[in-house]
């Protein structure tokens, strides 16, 4: 399969919002922007920050301010919206539909599997 070089922004914040799910699976509940874009193999620009800004409009995750000892003196760290952990954390049905098999032999006869 070719590799796109860019996605639509749609497609973006899917792979974004399936970064912080998979993270979060991991154990790790905030993620600063950088943390994010090592995630989805990406670098931490200001389109990135951008997406992550309209991600917290939207509801589906929310944001803290924590100080550092960096330039700025604070970093943010994102995490998934309690709202969106029920909705994702929902039991999902994998129970398979199948069928009956019924196998017929040389001799005529038949073997039913049932399940």
């Amino acid at each position: 399969m070719k590799r796109r070089k860019a996605f639509a922004k749609e497609e973006k914040l899917q792979i974004i919002m399936g970064a912080f799910l998979e993270e979060y699976r991991n154990g790790q509940k905030w993620l600063t922007a950088a943390d994010i874009a090592r995630a989805i193999d990406n670098a931490p620009s200001t389109k990135l920050r951008a997406l992550l800004t309209n991600l917290v409009k939207q509801g589906a995750i929310v944001f803290e301010v924590e100080d550092s000892a960096s330039i700025m003196g604070f970093r943010r760290l994102y995490g998934l919206s309690p709202e969106y952990l029920l909705y994702a954390a929902a039991p999902v049905s994998q129970q398979k539909k199948g069928r009956d098999i019924r196998i017929n032999t040389r001799k005529g006869t038949f073997i039913e599997v049932l399940r």
